[in-house]
């Protein structure tokens, strides 16, 4: 109970705009303006903003869990951040019982280098996915390549439907295209990714001989891979479909694999959880990248 009482203290310091950073005693800090003013605004910031960022992870988490279950790959990513964040914002208001750590500024700048270089990291590669979401491939492809998502019992999920619409849209209006419906039969899937897709399409009115399967895979790698081999010729026009958020790394798996002359065609994905799916494509890129897949 006694750190409890501790953070109340100081909190209620801070809020008075009297709690001084190293020493812990009581000063003015309500001026705007005059010396120290620029270090006061960064103060408070190093505060503000994590604590947004921290309500927003943990809001989006619930909404996620109402919205959706449980169920959804990575979800716990959402309160670790909230946790983070808030200890960012505990720590920089003094609220935390580590004064001593506050004062080693190797360790203050240490820490705030990692904080910022995650950070950049997280942007460049999440501006990488936004470039791949608008991709419309091009016509006359000789192949396209549909990327499995999961299905509920015989019926597909969100995101498979809308690969799905796109690769009919891409097929009604290209004749001469081939697809390769790719996809595994994964755990609560009562048939095949590959052959979800492939009853659908031949329901919309594809001819079943413009439809390959590979119903094998169990990653965005297999499904290239396995897919490749199917096509046999690797210098191919292919198009990949999938949904908006994965077709940046869709791309650079399949052309790492050696399909240079590969496209994105990109299904939409309007659901709240586009958010959670973008992020998760970043620890997806770097998985990827450590472990050679593009």
């Amino acid at each position: 109970m006694r750190i409890f009482r501790y953070i109340k203290n100081k909190w209620s310091a801070w809020r008075c705009g009297e709690l001084d950073e190293d020493r812990g005693t009581l000063r003015d800090t309500r001026r705007v303006f005059g010396p120290g003013a620029a270090r006061r605004v960064l103060e408070r910031a190093a505060i503000v903003l994590p604590s947004a960022l921290a309500a927003f992870c943990l809001l989006y988490w619930v909404v996620c869990l109402i919205a959706a279950g449980g169920g959804i790959d990575l979800l716990w990513v959402w309160p670790a951040a909230a946790l983070f964040f808030g200890l960012c914002a505990l720590f920089a208001a003094g609220l935390l019982p580590f004064r001593r750590l506050r004062r080693v500024m190797w360790l203050r700048i240490t820490a705030a280098s990692v904080l910022v270089v995650l950070i950049c990291a997280f942007v460049v590669v999440e501006c990488l996915v936004i470039s791949g979401m608008d991709n419309t491939g091009e016509p006359g492809l000789d192949y396209i390549i549909v990327l499995g998502a999961q299905v509920r019992g015989t019926t597909p999920s969100l995101a498979l439907h809308w690969r799905i619409e796109r690769a009919y849209e891409y097929l009604s209006g290209n004749p001469n295209t081939i697809a390769v419906v790719s996809g595994g039969q994964g755990s609560g899937e009562d048939i095949s990714e590959a052959e979800c897709m492939r009853r659908e399409l031949v329901r919309r009115g594809i001819a079943e001989e413009r439809i390959l399967i590979e119903d094998k895979s169990t990653s965005t790698k297999e499904n290239i891979a396995f897919s490749l081999e199917i096509i046999g010729d690797k210098t191919a026009k292919i198009g990949v479909v999938t949904n908006n958020f994965h077709v940046w790394r869709a791309i650079k798996i399949a052309r790492h694999a050696g399909a240079e002359d590969t496209v994105g065609i990109a299904a939409p994905y309007p659901n709240m959880l586009l958010i959670h799916y973008m992020a998760r494509e970043f620890f997806s890129v770097v998985a990827n990248s450590l472990s050679g897949n593009m």
